[in-house]
């Protein structure tokens, strides 16, 4: 049941993160290109980590681990931490200049 509660985290995160990111009014193109471009570069980061096995996937602890060694799971935290980071970068530009 543990690697369930790690994808619901997640999903939880991500919903959070979307519902935010629409309040913002940045839910656009912008945010989609960012993660377009982001998770794939960090994506190959993973794989060669797990490659040379600086990074380890537990298996028990996720859905699915792609071949690569890079779990389901990961992807969905990286568009997450993308997303988080569009985010803060806005929220601070809007502080900044208000």
């Amino acid at each position: 049941m543990s690697h369930f509660a790690y994808l619901a985290y997640l999903v939880i995160a991500v919903g959070a993160m979307l519902a935010g990111a629409a309040r913002l009014g940045i839910l656009d193109g912008r945010l989609l290109r960012s993660i377009v471009i982001t998770v794939p570069f960090f994506f190959l980061f993973d794989l060669l980590g797990v490659a040379r096995g600086w990074f380890y996937t537990d298996a028990s602890m996720n859905i699915w681990v792609l071949p690569g060694g890079v779990s389901l799971e990961e992807l969905i935290n990286l568009a997450f931490l993308t997303m988080f980071s569009v985010a803060l970068s806005v929220g601070v530009r809007r502080w900044r200049h208000e």
